[in-house]
């Protein structure tokens, strides 16, 4: 029987080669799991604080006061939950699939129901995921009014509009560079655009029946 036997030289090769393909490997595994974007935005209209947990990290203890956002934060890609809660308005849960490299934007709304003890009003949490367009070069605006209110009269750059609820206004129907909303001749949002992006406009009330706006950028 011929034994098969490697020189020192192709010993040196096979285990440099066996190195690098462990190395290689090591490499791979201990890659950046990939990851997607999202922001939060509170228009719960609520005095007290509201609290964000997304799977089992509370984010930001102190808490959310109304009209509050975060700027982009990066989450890893795949299925998420996210919960709010509010001392006086419960707690509101709902799954988010975070795409890869995609970019959402969670917002906290409060919902006006019957108790069912104390057959009152009351004001209980919702939660509404949205999916972001994708970045343009040019400077866009979308407007989405949350609210148990069917619609709402407001003049967006001196023209009137009545703006139905939970139904978001996409850039066609709205002005570029900057916008100025009013609700009862009472200014609302005032913003001008300083560079390309798509510029997120919520429209919320309080409990007293004020109407609040916040603009949550998302620059290209």
């Amino acid at each position: 029987m011929k034994h098969f036997c490697l020189s020192n030289l192709a010993k040196s090769q096979l285990l440099l080669v066996l190195i690098n393909c462990y190395v290689a490997g090591v490499a791979v595994a201990q890659q950046s799991p990939e990851q997607g974007i999202f922001r939060f935005v509170n228009a719960t209209g609520l005095p007290s604080r509201t609290f964000l947990t997304i799977d089992n990290l509370k984010l930001r203890p102190e808490g959310f006061g109304s009209g509050d956002t975060t700027a982009a934060i990066g989450i890893i890609a795949g299925a998420r939950r996210f919960t709010v809660s509010n001392p006086s308005s419960g707690t509101a849960v709902i799954p988010v699939s975070v795409q890869p490299n995609g970019s959402v934007t969670i917002i906290a709304y409060c919902k006006t129901v019957v108790d069912p003890r104390t057959r009152q009003l009351t004001e209980v949490l919702q939660l509404l995921p949205r999916q972001n367009p994708p970045r343009t070069r040019g400077r866009q605006f979308q407007l989405l009014y949350v609210s148990s209110r069917p619609s709402i009269d407001l003049t967006i750059n001196g023209q009137n509009r009545s703006i139905s609820a939970l139904r978001e206004i996409g850039s066609d129907q709205l002005p570029t560079t900057q916008i100025k909303i009013e609700h009862g001749a009472r200014p609302v949002v005032a913003f001008d655009a300083p560079e390309a992006g798509n510029f997120l406009v919520v429209i919320f009330e309080d409990k007293a029946g004020k109407v609040s706006g916040v603009v949550v950028p998302d620059y290209s």
